[in-house]
């Protein structure tokens, strides 16, 4: 199902290593399979953890407290716009959604722009 939804969806473990990526998280980051997966989150977008970015105190957060996050925001790097779903697993884990919306901010600034 992961591989057949149009998100990027990230699966952690509770040290934050990448347990499971599907083909649209791969295609986001740029990134093979075989150097995201077993690799830890910060270590692979250490970006997150720079000051002014939520996605690393969202997903740190999202982990120690156990509770579902949703945040809108952009990563530069990849000149992305991103909607994210971060939601606990049972195991500990935490299950990361990413939803596109690159197209619907620049679409939003045209428009603002006019």
């Amino acid at each position: 199902v992961l591989e057949n939804i149009s998100d990027a969806y990230l699966e952690l473990a509770p040290d934050f290593t990448v347990r499971r990526a599907n083909a649209m998280a791969l295609r986001l980051a740029q990134r093979p399979e075989a150097e995201v997966l077993g690799s830890s989150y910060f270590a692979l977008w250490p970006e997150t953890e720079q000051e002014g970015s939520q996605h690393g105190p969202a997903v740190r957060q999202a982990m120690a407290e156990r509770l579902p996050l949703h945040y809108v925001e952009t990563y530069a790097p990849l000149d992305l716009w991103t909607e994210v779903h971060l939601y606990p697993s049972a195991d500990g884990g935490l299950s990361c959604f990413y939803h596109d919306i690159t197209a619907q901010k620049r679409a939003q600034a045209r428009l603002a722009g006019s």
